[in-house]
This record gives structure tokens, C-alpha cells and sequence, in this order.
């Protein structure tokens, strides 16, 4: 997303770091195809595409790396 290109993710990503049709498309299926079938609907549709692709370059703005990076070092020192 934070380089602009609309992704297709699975369940398994949280749903506060994607929205569904508007940052992203979730595909709801581990099949191949579904994916496949994701990625080609985004390709061939123009107006979805920049659409998520506007849509997710300020929606990905909320997620600082560094700040992500220090609450990960901060649990692991709690649990260490």
C-alpha cells in the first residue's frame, strides 16, 4: 500500500491495517485462483484500481515503521 499499489491480502491480515474495497481487497479462500481472479479484477478495472490506490497511500500515512518497530522492542523486553 505505501507504495501505492492496491494489495489483495488474505483473513490472516488484521483488518485495522486494511479495509476491504477501500485500501485493499481481501480474498476470503486460500485458493490460488481467488487470488488470481483478485489481482485481475484490480488489474482490468482502472477506476478500482486508483481508486484503492488513492485511497491507501493516505489510509498507510497512520502506520510509522519506527513507532511499529519500538512497540514490538517494548514487548519483547516485557516478556524477556
Amino acid at each position: 500500500m505505501a507504495c501505492g499499489t492496491p494489495p489483495a491480502v488474505s483473513l490472516a491480515v488484521p483488518e485495522d491495517v486494511v479495509v476491504h474495497g477501500v485500501t485493499s481487497l481481501r480474498v476470503n479462500t486460500l485458493n490460488p485462483v481467488d487470488y488470481a481472479n483478485t489481482l485481475e479484477r484490480l488489474l482490468k478495472d482502472d477506476e478500482l484500481w486508483t481508486c484503492i490506490h488513492r485511497k491507501a497511500l493516505v489510509y498507510v500515512k497512520r502506520f510509522d515503521y519506527v513507532e511499529v518497530a519500538k512497540k514490538y522492542l517494548e514487548l519483547i523486553n516485557r516478556v524477556n
